[in-house]
């Protein structure tokens, strides 16, 4: 595994993704106002917590984690929840207390199928990893998990624990099957020197060969559409190809 640098609120490898930090709503500030209260987190970085909600009507509270994911396939999704004793923080509203982690948090994964939610108990965890369950997610960042305040506990009687959570890679997604539209040239007179053949259509992958006459041929990837490949041939053999 590489190295995670603290306070690093993103890092990626090929295999894996830590989103260290949450984007939350509303922006963290003033703790008696935003209800949002810091703690120290995986790795060094701040985590938060917040009293949980029992209805909608008293939900204020979100974060959401998004990855750059590099490749896409399917991924195990894990939430660190991290160790704190128990707090009493005085407002000007009265006091905020945060004692114990909530058994009934609802992450709401969103995935390249779809949406799913695991509901998971966080009191139990000391500084270490709730499995979310395993979800296919496409390269890029369109796939988020989603953290609300809301429980369905009675009010403010537990906290939700929001610190890093992480997307490790348990299966590649397969290359696509290519297919070949056109080839350029389409003939070459037999015995004259050696030609790049271009080959044209869709799917293709960086690495991947070609087969002239029962032959495997390397070919040098061409552009960031993946629809073309070139290898060098020498026309001595015969322009059938498969």
């Amino acid at each position: 595994r590489s190295t995670l640098f603290p306070y690093t609120t993103l890092f990626r490898s090929s295999t894996e993704a830590y989103v260290c930090v949450p984007e939350l709503w509303p922006a963290a500030g003033d703790q008696c106002s935003t209800f949002w209260y810091p703690i120290t987190g995986y790795n060094g970085n701040t985590a938060y917590l917040t009293e949980n909600a029992q209805t909608e009507a008293t939900s204020s509270n979100k974060g959401v984690w998004r990855p750059n994911l590099a490749v896409p396939g399917t991924y195990r999704v894990e939430a660190y929840v991290a160790s704190h004793p128990p707090m009493n923080i005085p407002c000007n509203w009265g006091t905020a207390s945060l004692v114990q982690d909530t058994s009934n948090a609802h992450y709401f994964i969103h995935h390249a199928s779809g949406d799913a939610t695991a509901v998971r108990n966080q009191l139990p965890l000391d500084n270490d990893w709730l499995n979310l369950g395993e979800y296919f997610f496409n390269a890029g960042n369109d796939g988020y998990v989603q953290l609300r305040d809301l429980t369905g506990e009675t009010q403010a009687s537990t906290n939700v624990s929001l610190s890093a959570v992480r997307f490790i890679l348990v299966a590649a997604a397969p290359n696509p099957t290519p297919s070949i539209s056109s080839i350029d040239p389409t003939s070459a007179v037999s015995g004259s020197s050696a030609i790049n053949i271009h080959i044209y259509g869709n799917n293709f992958v960086n690495g991947a060969g070609a087969y002239w006459n029962e032959d495997y041929r390397d070919t040098s990837y061409i552009d960031s559409n993946k629809d073309r490949k070139s290898t060098r041939l020498n026309s001595s053999h015969s322009t059938e190809s498969r």
